[in-house]
């Protein structure tokens, strides 16, 4: 039988090709996909909460005499010295009686001088003995009571005096003039609900935040000292935000908190002290107190880089070199798009760094290693100051 070599050959090359192909195909499904070795970093977050600003020393400024208002020297929002000039009171009855008590001085020295003068006549004559003692005796005794009246005259004319000083109100202080509710012709006094204003003292002021019971406990847990002063002492240094979204140049410190959970709402008040040297921030002001956390040498992953089911967390390890496994992770904290990781992986594992939506547990891949630092560019903020 003739054996036809050329056909033989044909056939021979034809299961070449398609095996060939066969495997072509094979090593084109499995995908090349990035991925990337897990490493520690120093990760900075902030935690934010609602603010107030108060002045370190807001000053009721309230009359000691009662009157209508005759001058109004500021307006609200202006800066003011120790001792300006705020208000002016009608005070002329007042200065009658400062007049009147002046008059009443005058009259008392005239008859302190009369009795004096009698008193200098009669001491010769008892001496000579042309009259007696008593005559003296008795003159002695109308300059006692002609002192005692001057004397009386000058205290009613410096309570007078001062009554009607009360008159010009001027600021105890340094600051900035709140709201005045009082307008010029109101009659005012001491009694009055309302003070005339007040003058925050602003060259420092006081921001007041809440935290949450959670929030507390996790400050008592995380800040070094024993005693809580010891543990605000050691709290790092805190920024204001502004209504606008810009940080306050100026830095604060946490000083002090009422120490008490606040039964209907929850929440303990904290007290943090900011320098304000410009005045920039008034009293009522509004923001966020930002207070810095800082996670030291913490497992850390590209939020890109993992996925959840429910409430769980997972990442897809390479092991084999080319195999990706599903890993379910405990996670601390996600801060932007950085993942702080307490188990599941450690540092020099190899995960998947994107795409996982392309890949099935089990599945092979073709693994091109890339940099952390190349999936979190974009929060590069994170790692500041590690």
């Amino acid at each position: 039988m003739k054996i036809n070599y050329s056909f033989a050959f044909s056939c021979l090359t034809v299961f070449a090709l398609f095996f060939s192909c066969s495997d072509e195909k094979k090593e084109q499904r499995i995908p090349q996909l990035p991925v990337l070795k897990v490493e520690k970093r120093t990760v900075n977050d902030t935690t934010i909460f609602p603010a107030n600003v108060e002045g370190v020393k807001n000053i009721e400024i309230r009359p000691k005499i009662e009157g209508f208002i005759e001058r109004i020297y500021v307006d609200e929002g202006a800066y003011v010295q120790k001792g300006d000039l705020l208000f002016e009171l009608e005070a002329e009855p007042l200065q009658a009686d400062a007049q009147a008590a002046r008059d009443a001085i005058g009259i008392a020295r005239a008859d302190r001088y009369d009795a004096q003068v009698d008193v200098d006549k009669l001491v010769p004559l008892v001496e000579e003995g042309i009259i007696s003692e008593v005559e003296l005796k008795k003159a002695q005794a109308g300059l006692a009571q002609a002192n005692s009246r001057l004397k009386e005259s000058e205290n009613v004319y410096r309570s007078a005096q001062r009554t009607s000083d009360y008159k010009s109100i001027k600021s105890p202080v340094t600051g900035r003039i709140n709201s005045l509710p009082y307008r010029l012709g109101s009659l005012v006094g001491p009694t009055n609900n309302l003070p005339l204003t007040t003058v925050s003292q602003n060259d420092s002021v006081f921001v007041y935040f809440s935290m949450d019971e959670k929030d507390y406990v996790a400050f008592l847990d995380e800040t070094r000292g024993t005693s809580l002063q010891e543990k605000i002492a050691n709290f790092p240094e805190v920024v204001f935000e502004l209504s606008n979204g810009n940080n306050y140049k100026q830095k604060g410190r946490i000083q002090t908190t009422t120490g008490t959970i606040n039964s209907s709402t929850g929440s303990i008040t904290f007290r943090a002290i900011f320098p304000n040297p410009d005045g920039k921030l008034t009293d009522g002001y509004s923001g966020l107190l930002k207070i810095p956390i800082k996670y030291s040498d913490v497992v850390v992953v590209p939020a890109e880089s993992t996925y959840k089911e429910q409430t769980l967390t997972y990442l897809f390890r390479v092991a084999n070199q080319d195999t990706i496994y599903n890993t379910l992770v405990n996670i601390e904290k996600r801060v932007g798009n950085v993942i702080i990781v307490n188990s599941g992986i450690k540092v020099g594992d190899t995960i998947l760094a994107k795409g996982l939506g392309k890949v099935q547990d089990s599945a092979k891949i073709k693994p091109k290693l890339i940099a952390l630092d190349s999936v979190l560019g974009n929060v590069k903020k994170a790692f500041r100051n590690e």
